[in-house]
């Protein structure tokens, strides 16, 4: 049995896959178009350990992307974010899985986000220049969980399948671990008011880590 919450870690690897999306009936109170970085399936991140490690390998267990992984990365994971005393463990059995009972979580900590435009948003938002303070993030963070000693009340499932418990704030009220420890399982979606003038125009994404990395993204916005 293990007392760990997280059953999978990944890193990111890019931010290439990126849709434009028609806001739900709820967005559109404050939004007229959203972007949406997607990490599953696998093409901006990749496994660094997984829980699966831990079991006793079997002939027939073929999950490939357990593989590379051994228990040693995958305590010293657990250890560095504390997540070491759930108190519901977890028995590993592939037979249960729901994406509820097998959390992942993206190591990196992004710890800023700029976001501009090709050209003029309005009078205070130049081309280029940084509209954080206009646009909105939803994103889904297990930090708040684990750091508080599992609280229910941070947990991001209220459902058996999905995460719900979703958060949604300004760009630029972001706080420090606000992205850190993602659930891969929910893209990072971002708001926008497009004016009308605007017809089509091109945002770009930087995302800078704690490790000082960089990963860029863009989309074309047709309004």
């Amino acid at each position: 049995m293990i007392s760990s919450y997280i059953r999978s870690y990944e890193k990111i690897v890019g931010f290439d896959r990126v849709n434009q999306l028609t806001p739900n009936e709820d967005e559109l109170s404050f939004s007229n178009c959203a972007v949406s970085f997607f990490f599953v399936p696998r093409e901006n991140i990749e496994n660094l350990a997984c829980v699966h490690s831990l079991r006793e390998k079997k002939e027939y267990d073929y999950d490939i992307s357990c593989k590379r992984d051994t228990p040693e990365v995958f305590d010293s994971l657990r250890n560095h974010i504390g997540d070491i005393n759930c108190p519901k463990q977890y028995c590993p059995d592939l037979s249960q899985y729901t994406t509820c009972s097998q959390p992942s979580a993206i190591v990196d900590k992004i710890v800023s986000v700029v976001i501009t435009s090709d050209k003029d948003w309005d009078e205070t938002h130049p081309a280029g220049s940084s509209l954080n303070d206009i646009v909105k993030v939803r994103f889904a963070s297990h930090y708040p969980f684990i750091s508080s000693g599992y609280e229910p009340q941070y947990c991001i499932y209220d459902g058996m399948y999905e995460p719900t418990n979703t958060q949604i704030v300004d760009v630029s009220e972001l706080e420090y671990n606000d992205l850190y420890l993602l659930d891969p399982n929910v893209s990072l979606k971002f708001y926008f008011n497009v004016p009308e003038h605007i017809h089509s125009c091109t945002l770009s994404f930087k995302f800078f880590t704690e490790e000082q990395q960089e990963f860029v993204g863009s989309i074309l916005i047709n309004n």
